[in-house]
C-alpha cells in the first residue's frame, strides 16, 4: 500500500496571494476542500472541491495559453537542437486553440463539472449565472488568439530549438526547495542556459499590463536558480514575456533581491502557521480565518455561496 496522503503546509507564490487576499478563502482552498475528491467524503467537504476548482474566464483564458505554449516547447525540447523545426501558422494554431475553447465553454455551461470537478473545466461565471455579454466572451477569445499568435511570430520557438538537450532546465515543472521547513514550490514557464553560464527564466503573461520583470514570482524563481542550478544572481535573467501585447522587458538580479525574497517567504509561513490549531500536523479550524467581505474583492471568489458573511453583506 502506498504512503498516506496528508495535507501537508507549504508554500508556492499562489499561495501567498490567497493567505494576503482573503483568510477565509485560504481555509476553503486549502483545508476546508482538503479530500473532497473522494465519494466517501462529507457532502460540505465534496462541495468546497467543486468550488476551489472552478476558474474564473480570465485564469481559464491564460492556462490555456500557457498549455498550448508548453506544448509546442515540449515538442521542441524532444526533437532536439539538430532536428528541422516544422512550420506552424500562428493563426492557424490561434484558431485551434479558440476551438477548444468553444467546446470547453460548452462544457462548462452544461454544468458537466459537476460530476467531476478536477477534470472537466467549471467557469465561476457559468456556476454563478453571471450576466457575461456576447462581446466579454468574443474578447476574451481575441486575446488567446492574439497571444498564440504573437507565440509563434516572436520567434521563441526558434530561439529555443538552438538550445542543446543538456541546457534545458525547466518547462512548465512542478519544482520544489526547501525554506523554514516546508517545501515551497514554483512552477517556471520555461528556463535554460544560455552563453557565459547565464540562466535565462521566462515568464509568459497574457494581461494587459506591460511587462515588468522585477515582482515577486520572479524573484522567487531566481532564488530557486541560485539554490538548485548553483549559479550566482549576475548569472539570472528574468524576462517578462506578454503574447497578449507582443511585448517584452528583461531584469537582472543581485544577491539583495534573493535575501529580500527569502525573508518575505519565511515570514509569509511564519503567518500561515500562526493561524494553525496545531502547526505540526497542519490542522486548522475555520474560525481562525475570519472573511471581511468587501465586493470587488469577493467577486471573483468561487466561494461566495459557503462564506456566511458574503452572504450576510449580500443581503
Amino acid at each position: 500500500m502506498g504512503a498516506e496522503l496528508r495535507n501537508r503546509l507549504s508554500w508556492s507564490h499562489s499561495r501567498h496571494e490567497t493567505f494576503r487576499s482573503c483568510l477565509r478563502r485560504y481555509y476553503y482552498h486549502y483545508y476546508g476542500s482538503w479530500g473532497g475528491w473522494s465519494t466517501g467524503a462529507p457532502p460540505e467537504r465534496r462541495r468546497l472541491y467543486l468550488l476551489k476548482n472552478l476558474k474564473s474566464r480570465y485564469l481559464w483564458a491564460g492556462g490555456i495559453v500557457h498549455e498550448v505554449v508548453a506544448a509546442a516547447l515540449t515538442q521542441v525540447r524532444a526533437a532536439g537542437e539538430t532536428a528541422p523545426l516544422p512550420p506552424v501558422s500562428g493563426e492557424e494554431a490561434g484558431e485551434h486553440t479558440v476551438a477548444r475553447m468553444r467546446r470547453e465553454f460548452r462544457l462548462s455551461r452544461s454544468g458537466a463539472y459537476r460530476e467531476d470537478p478536477r477534470r472537466v473545466l467549471g467557469l465561476i461565471e457559468h456556476h454563478y449565472a453571471e450576466s457575461v455579454g456576447d462581446a466579454a466572451w468574443q474578447g476574451l477569445a481575441e486575446t488567446v488568439r492574439r497571444s498564440v499568435r504573437h507565440f509563434y511570430a516572436g520567434g521563441h520557438r526558434e530561439r529555443l530549438a538552438r538550445v542543446e538537450p543538456g541546457d534545458w532546465l525547466a518547462l512548465e515543472d512542478l519544482q520544489t526547495f526547501p525554506l523554514a521547513g516546508v517545501p515551497v514550490y514554483v512552477k517556471m514557464d520555461v528556463a535554460w542556459r544560455v552563453g557565459g553560464g547565464t540562466v535565462r527564466i521566462v515568464d509568459w503573461k497574457t494581461g494587459r499590463r506591460p511587462p515588468q520583470p522585477g515582482g515577486r514570482q520572479l524573484a522567487v524563481y531566481a532564488l530557486y536558480a541560485a539554490e538548485q542550478w548553483g549559479v550566482t544572481p549576475a548569472q539570472i535573467e528574468l524576462r517578462e514575456v506578454n503574447l497578449n501585447l507582443g511585448d517584452e522587458a528583461q531584469a537582472g538580479t543581485c544577491a539583495a533581491d534573493l535575501v529580500a525574497a527569502r525573508e518575505e517567504i519565511a515570514a509569509s509561513i511564519a503567518a500561515m502557521r500562526e493561524r494553525l490549531v496545531d502547526s505540526e500536523e497542519n490542522r486548522a479550524q475555520v474560525a481562525d480565518f475570519p472573511a471581511i467581505p468587501e465586493p470587488r474583492r469577493c467577486h471573483p471568489c468561487p466561494f461566495r455561496e459557503v462564506c456566511p458573511e458574503y452572504q450576510e453583506m449580500s443581503r
